[in-house]
């Protein structure tokens, strides 16, 4: 099966506990309602499968400082072994995606169902790693009928640690200085040298030197990431809303044995929110394990989407 790739680019509010509520009424709320209320287009890739079929599209969600971009390779591979066309997204504040002030799970879910809306998909599959993973667990917890099957990598629905390396890693991004770079190259290895001593593993640096972008017109180099927004939501993005509801649909969580985003003590957390869920951790993988690992994870994300749903 070949998979052929397709391209869409396009181009708040005010409190936390206010985007929740209104993100749980939005079932039927029209597209300039939900544009009005702050959600944003998604910047997107799409690989489809060459013949049509009648099975469910995917949407792949990055994590923090990811792009859509960093999926790609996954996504085709993804699109020939299960025959799904494949959405890969950019997050707002991300990549090629809008700008915005706001930036919580609420928020981030919105701008899954607007984009859904444009594309004309009424329950597509979620696949998010991270931060996309959490964006994932909220839409599926909040819009269960809209949501085919539930893939979450190296996250769980809690809380994270308040010491997080992440607001370090904003603040040394903030401070890199491109100088006199002539090339993209050149003000990637210079973002690198002055990262190295916060972000110490090497993997990381360069998974988020893809973030480097150039301003053809007037030769300067930038983050392509909106740092300030991603800095002020830092506490958002670093909780999870404790749900009393449950999404009793076919999930599936994939943790890196080496990683501590998502351990078996998550496991009770989990049965109680998705009570279908698999859960399972490939040994050798860490917190990118779809880096660590990409053989062994597309094999586990495959079966999952190729088996037939449990309802």
């Amino acid at each position: 099966m070949i998979c052929l790739r397709g391209v869409f680019l396009k181009n708040q509010r005010s409190s936390f506990a206010v985007s929740i509520q209104r993100f749980i009424q939005q079932s039927r709320t029209s597209d300039e309602e939900l544009e009005a209320l702050g959600a944003v287009r998604l910047t997107f890739q799409s690989f489809a499968p060459k013949q049509q079929t009648d099975k469910q599209p995917v949407f792949i969600l990055h994590g923090l400082f990811g792009r859509k971009s960093n999926w790609f390779s996954l996504a085709e591979s993804l699109c020939k072994e299960t025959d799904r066309k494949v959405y890969v997204l950019d997050a707002r504040n991300h990549g090629d995606s809008p700008q915005s002030q706001l930036m919580d799970y609420p928020s981030m879910a919105e701008d899954i169902q607007l984009l859904m809306r444009h594309e004309g998909i009424t329950k597509p599959a979620l696949v998010g790693h991270s931060m996309g993973g959490r964006t994932a667990m909220t839409f599926a917890l909040t819009k269960p009928l809209m949501v085919e099957r539930l893939a979450v990598l190296d996250v769980a629905p809690r809380n994270m640690n308040p010491n997080s390396y992440f607001p370090e890693f904003v603040t040394a991004m903030k401070n890199v200085d491109f100088g006199q770079a002539h090339n993209l190259a050149q003000a990637q290895a210079l973002a690198e040298e002055q990262l190295a001593p916060t972000i110490k593993e090497e993997i990381v640096r360069k998974f988020i030197l893809n973030n480097v972008a150039e301003n053809a017109k007037e030769g300067t180099y930038y983050w392509s990431l909106n740092l300030d927004a991603i800095g002020r939501n830092m506490p958002h993005l670093m909780r999870f809303i404790s749900y009393n509801r449950a999404y009793h649909s076919d999930a599936l969580f994939v943790g890196g044995a080496n990683s501590d985003y998502f351990t078996k003590a998550d496991y009770p957390e989990v049965q109680r929110l998705f009570p279908r869920a698999e859960m399972t951790h490939l040994e050798g993988a860490g917190h990118w394990l779809h880096l660590d690992k990409p053989q062994e994870f597309l094999h586990v994300l495959t079966k999952f989407m190729n088996k037939p749903s449990s309802l």
